[in-house]
């Protein structure tokens, strides 16, 4: 939801990068994370559980979800081998289904 909103503010034309100050120019990966953990300190949550890559994994599994093919989801995190793979993670769900039916057989 919060993504939604931040986006909804941004201009319909608007194509540039996704993370910028409001003069348009983006944070550098370390200003992201110092943001990242100012935030996530101000909500409660514990900012050395999470990192610029827990973006990268949530991207990853939710294109993975959504049914995105392997080689779009490679090609939009700027993977250039197959290590993407070890960013989609399963949901819980899933597997619980699968612990399922293995029984039901």
């Amino acid at each position: 939801r919060a993504l939604q909103t931040y986006l909804s503010r941004a201009p319909t034309d608007y194509a540039g990068p996704l993370f910028c100050y409001s003069n348009g120019v983006p944070l550098s990966r370390s200003q992201f994370t110092k943001e990242l953990r100012t935030l996530l300190a101000q909500g409660g949550h514990h900012p050395a559980h999470y990192a610029g890559h827990s973006f990268r994994i949530g991207a990853a599994t939710t294109a993975a979800s959504q049914g995105l093919p392997h080689w779009l989801i490679q090609t939009l995190g700027r993977w250039s081998s197959d290590c993407y793979l070890r960013y989609i993670r399963t949901p819980i769900n899933v597997l619980t289904g699968v612990s399922k039916r293995l029984i039901a057989e």
